[in-house]
């Protein structure tokens, strides 16, 4: 299945507030694709922004990519070996439809409906094995008892292989693990991304940054 470049933020879902997952439109979908903004390195951040604002002056929507990479890029840290791709990627759209839960469920089964529904997951496997986690704890432990820090996000990559449709893949994980912030995208060149998050990164409200 070949579906246009969009971009679905799918807010809908508040843990213990049935009335968000009702009524209130939280979700975002951006389609009318117009153009994909990128830079390549942490030098050319402060220009692909420059050129956002003035998209967004002319009436488009903006979508941002931003790869954990380009956060180490602006700290000097070197990139992870092998990532393909630009470090970020801003996405122009000249539509933007709010959602809520319901308008939210009805355009995915609406997409699902085209295409089969089987898509899994398969072959998992942590970029860190037991010994190297503990070895890794161990370490944060030393370094919050000495006073060097209060509070370490310890992470590590999962990888695995994926099959079935990508959008199918997305309606699976959601029923399974349901998030307040969530994202499918399809990207123009076919790539896809699909986010699940229960923790809030930022939070823009009448001009405040949260």
């Amino acid at each position: 299945m070949s579906l246009p470049c969009f971009a679905l933020l799918d807010d809908s879902y508040r843990h213990g507030d049935a009335s968000a997952r009702t009524d209130e439109p939280r979700s975002r979908l951006y389609t009318g694709y117009h153009a994909t903004l990128h830079c390549d390195d942490a030098n050319g951040m402060a220009d692909m922004l420059a050129d956002m604002q003035a998209a967004q002056q002319q009436g488009l929507h903006a979508v941002a990519l931003f790869s954990y990479e380009m956060g180490g890029g602006l700290h000097g840290i070197e990139a992870h070996a092998g990532r393909p791709g630009p470090l970020a990627e801003i996405l122009l759209f000249t539509d933007c439809r709010r959602l809520n839960a319901a308008q939210t469920n009805e355009w995915l089964q609406q997409q699902q409906d085209a295409i089969p529904a089987e898509a899994g997951v398969a072959n998992v496997r942590a970029s860190v094995d037991e010994q190297r986690f503990k070895a890794d704890i161990a370490r944060i432990r030393d370094y919050i008892a000495a006073g060097d820090t209060y509070q370490v996000n310890y992470t590590y990559r999962l990888h695995f292989d994926a099959w079935g449709e990508p959008l199918s893949l997305y309606n699976k994980l959601r029923a399974r693990q349901p998030v307040p912030y969530g994202a499918l995208i399809h990207l123009p060149d076919e790539r896809w991304v699909l986010s699940f998050s229960p923790e809030l990164f930022v939070r823009h409200t009448q001009g405040k940054l949260l």
